[in-house]
């Protein structure tokens, strides 16, 4: 069985990109686009004693609307059994439609270095 990735971005052309990437990599992904999603997955996976799916790991834009993924982060340290949490910080963030004002060449996010091949859609 694959792993489940709790995927948070805000941005809709990286989000997609990262999704389809991870997806590619046989990984499961549950997608949203701010930090009320986020929290929403996280607290009804935590409620449900096991009926609903708990993410494998959280990727999340670290400046998600509504509750920051960098907050959520923080809250998630606290519980005895946290899901592990990676934050895109905002820095490093380069849509598609922006790294095309590049031409070819490649563009790092962040840790998705060599996961996001822009050739490949």
């Amino acid at each position: 069985m694959s792993q489940l990735v709790l995927l948070a971005e805000k941005d809709t052309d990286l989000r997609e990109e990262l999704a389809y990437a991870l997806r590619r990599h046989g990984y499961q992904v549950m997608a949203v686009s701010d930090g009320l999603g986020l929290s929403d997955i996280l607290e009804l996976a935590r409620l449900s004693h096991g009926r609903e799916p708990t993410p494998d790991v959280v990727v999340a834009d670290a400046e998600l609307d509504g509750y920051a993924g960098s907050d959520i982060c923080a809250q998630l340290s606290h519980e005895e059994n946290p899901i592990p949490f990676i934050l895109i910080p905002a820095l490093y963030v380069i849509t598609r439609s922006r790294a095309s004002r590049f031409g070819k060449i490649p563009v790092v996010l962040s840790m998705f270095a060599g996961l996001v091949d822009w050739d490949t859609r």
